[in-house]
């Protein structure tokens, strides 16, 4: 087995691939956002692939003994504030993981008035100690 980088040939065969789990659409490889593009082969087969996509996770630090409306409200000036800052940076997704998980009440917020949904599948993590 090999590990190289994509190349525009290979573009057939991960779509091949990727219709076979049609699980999401398939990526926009042209974009700069998906900043490692490589391919494993073997002898010569496409075996797979792995596309970083560079994406920004919001971090929240609130009071948590604000009442509803001045939390929203605090949130709203936050994220007019991020999103347009997000959008100067090029950055295509936003994610915010909301702990504990029983806080229903603060995700719904957040889908309701800010435009975040709910995402499929397990959300998983590794983190990169320098």
């Amino acid at each position: 087995m090999r590990l190289r980088a994509l190349t525009r040939e290979d573009n057939n065969e991960l779509r091949k691939l990727h219709s076979k789990q049609n699980l999401y659409p398939f990526p926009d490889l042209s974009s700069p956002l998906y900043c490692i593009q490589r391919v494993i082969e073997d002898n010569g087969q496409v075996l797979g692939a792995a596309l970083v996509h560079l994406t920004c996770e919001v971090s929240l630090v609130i009071d948590p003994d604000l009442s509803k409306i001045t939390k929203a409200r605090v949130l709203n000036e936050i994220f007019k504030s991020l999103f347009s800052q997000i959008d100067h940076y090029g950055l295509s997704d936003v994610h915010i993981f909301v702990v504990p998980e029983t806080n229903k009440e603060f995700a719904d917020l957040l889908i309701k008035n800010f435009g975040f949904a709910r995402t499929p599948g397990i959300a998983l993590e590794r983190w990169y100690a320098k």
